[in-house]
């Protein structure tokens, strides 16, 4: 079986499938976000792509609103390693 190379980075998609609002701060929002395995656009996608979710808590009230507006839309993300120092 001939190796292939390793991609550089891997991309996944998700939706935004849920906000929260952080009881202990208020100004935290808790955004979750599901695999997406909907629609024909994403059939070959959701093939290969394992389920999955992501939880996090944004505290900062630009970024919680730029979530806020994308409710239930996809978003890629991609993965990449992280430099090793930041500039």
């Amino acid at each position: 079986m001939p190796e292939t190379a390793s991609p550089s980075a891997v991309e996944a998609r998700f939706y935004i499938s849920g906000l929260e609002r952080n009881s202990y701060n208020p100004d935290a929002t808790i955004v979750k976000m599901q695999v997406v395995t909907r629609g024909a656009h994403n059939k070959n996608w959701a093939a290969a792509t394992p389920a999955g979710q992501v939880q996090m808590t944004v505290a900062n009230p630009s970024a919680a609103s730029w979530f806020t507006e994308r409710l239930g839309q996809e978003l890629s993300v991609t993965f990449a390693p992280a430099p090793a120092e930041e500039t």
